[in-house]
């Protein structure tokens, strides 16, 4: 496969590589952007410059973190940890597809076409298993990351439980998990209910009830002055997304959609892309875009229906500022972008541009004087 050279994530490296020696990318690592005037909107009651960030998973750790502060996002997620370390799948995890290709709940059961190479945008596909470090060495590095937001920026530290046998221990694992993010000091949490890549036929979200238990749980634990947002998948159920947002409703302040859509990954000669037992894996990009808008809408109408008061976070093929702008005329309180970021991990610096909102480059003063 040809070589994707200016990735903030590195697919052709492995996941431990990308966290030892990331974040890679041609003339990123020594480039700073401020944003210039008087932050405006607000994101979840946090001050920013623009309501549109990185959503949660590439950024693997605090050095990434930084990074992407660094270069002008004011929003980005610390990728979603756990309350114990958790094995990454083994590699390939991140593989381009066709986007010659359809997408529906037919075409994804039949398989997506992986490509043999990056372009943007595009689709790409990921199948890493939600790893974790363990809390000893997340907590203080998202710590880190969570204190050099400067002002205007904020970092959201994303969680989930891990499957522990009963419900009340899958719920309590939930706890654990949330109490150790709390720790890191960041304002808003994001409870991850929703990843194909762990099982597209036991997402927590297409359970309201227990959707509802967990986020009640954290809700409990982390208190009300800390926001806490609901990662959610497509539903093409509307009596199930009317059901959950009923469910986690009085618990969460925002819902995120969506997560990536699941399909099959298959090669050429039609095999498993990410080998034998990882049949199925996420879509992102440029496919799931009409999915999260339509989620997007639909969330807003049932919210409202409820009365209840719940920001929704878009997500789902942001590459540009007029993507951004549909999301937010679809009922978006905020946007949040992942493959639109490795496409491009300066794209804010446009599409901040193109919303009259001006950056510059910081230069440093080298000479020591």
């Amino acid at each position: 496969m040809e070589k994707l050279t200016s990735a903030f994530y590195d697919p052709n490296r492995s996941y431990q590589d990308n966290i030892l020696d990331g974040p890679f990318g041609e003339g990123l690592k020594d480039e700073k952007y401020i944003t210039e005037g008087t932050p405006k909107r607000s994101f979840l009651g946090n001050l920013v410059y623009l309501d549109l960030g990185i959503s949660a998973g590439p950024l693997v750790n605090g050095k990434a973190v930084k990074r992407a502060l660094d270069l002008g996002w004011d929003i980005v997620t610390y990728k979603t940890v756990r309350s114990e370390q958790y094995p990454v799948n083994g590699y390939p995890n991140l593989l381009p597809t066709r986007l010659d290709q359809m997408l529906n709940s037919e075409i994804a059961e039949r398989g997506i076409m992986v490509a043999r190479s990056f372009s943007f945008p595009s689709s790409p596909t990921n199948s890493f298993g939600v790893p974790s470090l363990p809390p000893d060495i997340w907590v203080p590095d998202a710590t880190d990351a969570v204190q050099y937001a400067k002002y205007g920026q904020v970092v959201v530290v994303s969680l989930q439980g891990t499957p522990k046998g009963s419900h009340e221990m899958f719920v309590q694992d939930h706890v654990d998990a949330a109490k150790y993010a709390k720790k890191t000091g960041a304002k808003i949490l994001c409870l991850n209910q929703s990843c194909p890549n762990e099982g597209t036929s036991h997402l927590l979200c297409l359970d309201p009830l227990m959707s509802g238990r967990t986020a009640e749980a954290v809700r409990n634990e982390i208190g009300d002055k800390t926001k806490l947002l609901a990662k959610i998948c497509y539903f093409s159920d509307q009596d199930l997304l009317k059901r959950y947002i009923k469910s986690v409703g009085p618990f969460v302040d925002g819902i995120v959609a969506i997560n990536t859509m699941a399909a099959r990954i298959i090669t050429e000669e039609l095999k498993p892309a990410f080998g034998e037992g990882r049949e199925k894996a996420g879509i992102s990009g440029e496919y799931i875009r009409p999915y999260g808008l339509d989620m997007t809408r639909r969330i807003a109408g049932i919210a409202a229906d409820f009365n209840f008061n719940i920001s929704i976070i878009g997500v789902g093929g942001i590459f540009n500022k007029f993507h951004y702008l549909a999301y937010k005329e679809a009922g978006a309180a905020g946007c949040e972008m992942a493959t639109g970021f490795l496409a491009s991990p300066k794209a804010i610096l446009d599409i901040k541009s193109g919303l009259g909102i001006s950056t510059k480059k910081v230069v440093e003063n080298l000479s020591g004087s």
